[in-house]
């Protein structure tokens, strides 16, 4: 990336990460916004937060998944939604209702790997 452009990301707040992968880039993702929700879970009792559809996130979510956290306590909202049924894991609520109810809530299906 051109540097004078992440200074001015820098400037705006936005962080430029390069990963290795795809799974390193899930991993990484998922482990910050883990942080971001345990600070707010800490604090506030509860954590929000806002979660696309289509099949990108999925290794994010799958690797947020592995993490520890009150998920009682964590409130989703849906964006981006797309106009397909509400049953499609094309659409936003689709995904994410497939997704949270197999990994967040720790299905036997949940690809994670702990040690």
């Amino acid at each position: 990336m051109n540097w004078s452009w992440q200074a001015v990301l820098r400037e705006r707040g936005v962080a430029w990460v390069e990963t290795a992968s795809p799974a390193a880039q899930a991993q990484g993702l998922a482990e910050t916004v883990a942080a971001a929700l345990s600070d707010a879970l800490a604090s506030r009792g509860e954590a929000r937060m806002a979660l696309s559809g289509g099949r990108s996130p999925i290794p994010f979510l799958q690797a947020l998944a592995c993490h520890v956290l009150d998920w009682e306590q964590v409130k989703l909202t849906l964006v981006d939604e797309r106009w397909v049924s509400s049953i499609s894991l094309r659409a936003t609520s689709g995904c994410c209702a497939a997704i949270c109810s197999r990994s967040l809530i720790g299905c036997t299906g949940s690809p994670c790997i702990r040690a």
